[in-house]
């Protein structure tokens, strides 16, 4: 008898643990999906320089973020990850969705959700000009903890470097890259601590000995304030900057084989402002 009381009290205790497992389960998807709606609420989003957030939608254990984005930024986001293995370009991108999220309520709000929920997350990328061509980055729910946990702990300076690394990599992908009709840029690296940008120039076109004597005009003229306009280029100076890194831009002379060398120190480089610095999203007025 006493050995039966204790079967059915076992029994009874795994149905209540089952129970409540069960309720906090469907507690906490709720919980997700009235975040979602709430973020939806503000979107479609525009993210200055970039593009698009359309929204974001539940589907099984999979939460989906949909972007559209300029045609230009999605070929780099897209060579970016054919750039590196698929395990590296999910981390990279857990890392920099979770140091996005930061700036925007709502959406760190979803992002505490989907942790909650044991849900993962799913990053679709497609460009203005064509929706069938996308980018799906799936990030698992341990991946997405790991990301967020890492930049709780990592200092602006680590984070800074990270996307410092990044950048390079996504430019990497793309070179050699036609900047004009007489220079390409065919290399990009960090050394000793400066971000190298190297250029080849078409000295059959161009006399070189000018450039060189222009070296001054040159360097004054390459932060110039139209170059600062792109949002992009605005965000990877500040993160030079944080990261504590010079520029170097170095320019090759293809038939001469001369080369011209203009250095930045990171105290020198331009300071983005506030729109530029950061990917700022705001609500389209439809």
């Amino acid at each position: 008898m006493n050995t039966i009381r204790k079967n059915i009290a076992k029994l009874l205790a795994l149905t209540l643990l089952l129970t409540l497992t069960f309720s906090c389960e469907r507690f906490n998807r709720n919980n997700l999906e009235k975040a979602i709606a709430e973020m939806n609420k503000e979107c479609p989003q525009r993210m200055e320089g970039m593009g698009t957030f359309l929204g974001g939608e539940l589907k099984e254990n999979m939460v989906i973020f949909k972007y559209k984005f300029i045609q230009e930024n999605f070929e780099l986001v897209k060579d970016g990850w054919k750039s590196r293995s698929k395990e590296e370009s999910t981390e990279m991108m857990a890392m920099s969705f979770v140091s996005q999220a930061k700036e925007n309520k709502s959406t760190a709000r979803v992002v505490d959700q989907i942790l909650n929920a044991g849900c993962g997350l799913r990053l679709q990328y497609a460009g203005e000009d064509n929706d069938a061509d996308k980018v799906i980055i799936e990030i698992s729910n341990e991946q997405l903890r790991k990301a967020k946990l890492e930049y709780a702990n990592a200092t602006p300076e680590e984070m800074a470097l990270k996307a410092v690394k990044a950048q390079i990599s996504n430019t990497k992908a793309r070179l050699p890259e036609k900047v004009d009709e007489m220079t390409q840029m065919v290399d990009c690296e960090l050394q000793e601590g400066y971000v190298v940008m190297t250029y080849e120039v078409d000295d059959t076109k161009v006399d070189f000995s000018i450039l060189e004597a222009q070296k001054d005009n040159i360097k004054k003229s390459i932060f110039a304030e139209s170059e600062l306009s792109d949002q992009m280029k605005g965000a990877a100076f500040e993160d030079y900057r944080k990261a504590d890194l010079g520029v170097k831009y170095i320019y090759k002379a293809k038939k001469a084989g001369r080369s011209l060398e203009i250095k930045f120190e990171s105290h020198e480089l331009p300071r983005a402002t506030q729109a530029s610095s950061k990917i700022r999203m705001n609500r389209i007025n439809r």
